[in-house]
């Protein structure tokens, strides 16, 4: 199985931690009938401005307010880690009408994942979201076009096997699959119908 379908914790990292911690005690606070999971692109309807153009959180009130939303977008997040966050709590007691998945494109970011592994990633939290909300309809969207700036091409640490669980595939996260042929990334695609 490949990083992106791995469960990967971000506890070492203190925003990540402490957000998941807000988050699991969100959770159990009230009524969630509508719930997103993923990373920036979610995590970022919950910023208020300055300046104007990263106001988002009125957005997010308008449309989503009044049905009882739950935000579970975390920056940086790849599918390794919402299905770390998955599997430890962040759906734990949950029973919404509907949860919006979009996920993936840090798999191709900074990691650089293969296309391959990314899709399997995706796979592996589709799963986990149909086995822990059963009666949850899902809603899956397909990564977004995004323009990558220099940060991609810095090299991310590979993971701790030791720290993060055993991997049954041992390349690094920034290296090349085992058989050292390149994968093209794809940085839009719908998955799926």
């Amino acid at each position: 199985m490949p990083l992106a379908a791995e469960p990967i914790d971000r506890l070492s990292t203190a925003w990540w931690r402490r957000r998941h911690e807000a988050k699991l005690a969100e959770i159990r606070t009230g009524r969630h009938d509508l719930v997103w999971l993923g990373d920036s692109i979610t995590q970022q309807w919950e910023y208020v401005g300055p300046p104007v153009w990263r106001d988002f959180q009125p957005i997010w009130r308008k449309f989503y307010g009044d049905r009882h939303a739950l935000n579970l977008g975390f920056i940086g997040d790849a599918t390794s880690h919402l299905l770390w966050r998955m599997m430890h709590g962040e759906l734990e007691g949950l029973s919404p009408k509907a949860a919006v998945i979009l996920i993936g494109a840090n798999n191709l970011g900074r990691v650089h994942w293969p296309a391959e592994d990314n899709v399997l990633g995706i796979e592996a939290v589709v799963n986990e979201a149909r086995r822990r909300l059963p009666r949850t309809q899902l809603l899956l969207l397909g990564i977004l076009p995004s323009d990558r700036g220099p940060w991609v091409a810095r090299p991310c640490p590979a993971p701790q096997p030791g720290r993060h669980g055993a991997h049954r595939r041992g390349h690094r996260a920034d290296a090349r699959p085992p058989d050292g042929r390149p994968r093209p990334h794809a940085l839009a695609f719908c998955f799926g119908a």
